[in-house]
């Protein structure tokens, strides 16, 4: 998948010398769906410890297990380390790729009037600790496009097919296989 905008703008904004936006820009890269391993990659780059560094490595090696750089980064930095509790906690990968069951919950923000965006927030950070708590790992959020017939009445009337879009919060855990 190709480097997405926002990455690129956060790789540059590294290369600048400006950790904090870049960590900003790259955060966003993220939540906007932007290839994950480059993310990571780049989060990694811009760490500000070595215990930080190795979160954003083991992250990218979940979605890229055959990342090299990132694998010889952590191999160096444990080689560094003569406290191996900080080491990486990366497993090489098995014959068999991780498996996932997969959790969809539709989304409807709800704002009252004169309410702040912040509340829809508020209400999609419960969805998401609620599941949390049950187990599930916040994966990512999508729209998805519903087509909505006519009934019988308004098919006579000469109502046409619609489409709704409906945003759908996605968790996921490793099943047990």
């Amino acid at each position: 998948m190709p480097i997405g905008l926002l990455t690129r703008q956060g790789a540059l904004t590294l290369k600048s010398g400006d950790k904090i936006a870049a960590r900003s820009q790259l955060m966003q890269a993220l939540n906007a769906g932007e290839a994950a391993d480059e993310v990571w990659y780049w989060l990694a780059m811009a760490a500000d410890t070595t215990d930080e560094r190795h979160i954003y490595l083991n992250k990218l090696l979940e979605t890229n297990p055959l990342h090299e750089e990132a694998l010889m980064l952590l191999s160096q930095t444990a080689n560094k380390n003569s406290d191996t509790s900080k080491v990486s906690k990366y497993n090489p990968p098995s014959s068999k790729p991780a498996t996932y069951e997969y959790l969809v919950v539709p989304f409807q923000g709800k704002l009252p009037a004169g309410g702040s965006v912040a509340e829809v927030s508020t209400q999609l950070q419960s969805i998401i600790n609620t599941h949390s708590a049950q187990g599930w790992e916040f994966f990512v959020i999508n729209d998805v496009n519903i087509e909505v017939s006519p009934g019988c009445i308004g098919a006579l009337l000469g109502a046409h097919i619609s489409y709704v879009t409906y945003d759908q919060v996605i968790f996921r855990r490793l099943t047990g296989r």
